[in-house]
């Protein structure tokens, strides 16, 4: 009779990954579909602060990640919302002075949200000059 085969999982986690920033299962499984494995510096800094519901003020370079920065702890806060027929439906409104920008973040949001049930909407505008 053959001895059982056992086979034992390691999972490394860092000082500097999403899994020791206690998000939720859905936004670490989006972070993982997206190819996020650890956060930028802005990320670091900026999400365990914003997950405590503390106003955060950020300066990085494009490209850098402060979308994600900024949408993550939102989204984090979104998931342990009221629900039901008496719940607000609008929760957040993220005000940008740009239609690219206005696409960015709706896209980055979007995909975030892809295991919640978080939804959002882009609404652009304009003025005549």
């Amino acid at each position: 009779m053959a001895t059982p085969l056992t086979i034992k999982m390691i999972v490394v986690v860092s000082e500097n990954s999403f899994l020791t920033m206690n998000l939720s299962r859905p936004i670490l499984k989006a972070l993982t579909s997206l190819g996020f494995h650890t956060p930028t510096p802005i990320q670091a800094a900026t999400i365990p602060v914003g997950l405590l519901g503390k106003d955060v003020v950020g300066n990085a370079v494009t490209g850098s990640g402060k979308t994600a920065a900024f949408i993550i702890p939102m989204m984090e806060r979104l998931l342990y919302r009221d629900k039901g027929k008496r719940a607000a439906a609008t929760r957040c409104v993220i005000l940008v002075p740009t239609r690219e920008l206005a696409v960015q973040c709706y896209d980055v949001g979007k995909k975030l949200a892809t295991h919640t049930d978080i939804q959002f909407c882009l609404v652009v505008g304009t003025i005549a000059l």
